[in-house]
């Protein structure tokens, strides 16, 4: 596996990002509408975090929640 590419239960055991199966399950149905499927790659029916991309992604999301609040 490219270490680069991450499945849904990887990212959960690793340990390095917040989220629950559901929640990731929820990002990834709405991937198209909140923007995250330019982190994702889908191999046949398997679908797969570029990691690089899915920490932009939720630095740029943990940013824009920030600036909301101040």
């Amino acid at each position: 596996m490219n270490p680069k590419l991450c499945s849904s239960n990887q990212i959960i055991t690793s340990g390095m990002y917040p989220f629950t199966k559901g929640q990731l399950n929820h990002l990834l149905v709405q991937r198209h509408k909140n923007g995250l499927e330019k982190a994702i790659v889908k191999i046949g029916k398997r679908i797969y975090f570029k990691i690089p991309e899915f920490d932009q992604w939720i630095s740029e999301h943990t940013q824009k929640k920030t600036k909301q609040i101040i």
